[in-house]
């Protein structure tokens, strides 16, 4: 399948933002400081992972065949 639907993303997208919403939201119940540090930065990567998923941008919007373009004309 060379194009990604809409639906897939926005399955996959809103999915990612949910469990940062989650990581996030539990982050808040820790006592342990360096645990509520690492819980929040891994809420932050789930949902600009989600984020870059809905919108479509780097590095979602790179098929195989856009990688195999670049690389020939890299060697011409």
């Amino acid at each position: 399948m060379d194009k990604d639907c809409l639906g897939c993303r926005i399955i996959s997208g809103s999915g990612l933002i949910g469990a940062a919403a989650y990581i996030a939201h539990q982050s808040k119940k820790s006592v342990h400081k360096w645990g509520t540090l690492f819980m929040q930065i891994t809420s932050i990567g789930f949902a600009t992972v989600g984020a870059a998923r809905l919108l479509n941008i780097y590095p979602f919007n790179i098929t195989h065949k856009n990688m195999q373009l670049e690389e020939k004309q890299e060697r011409s």
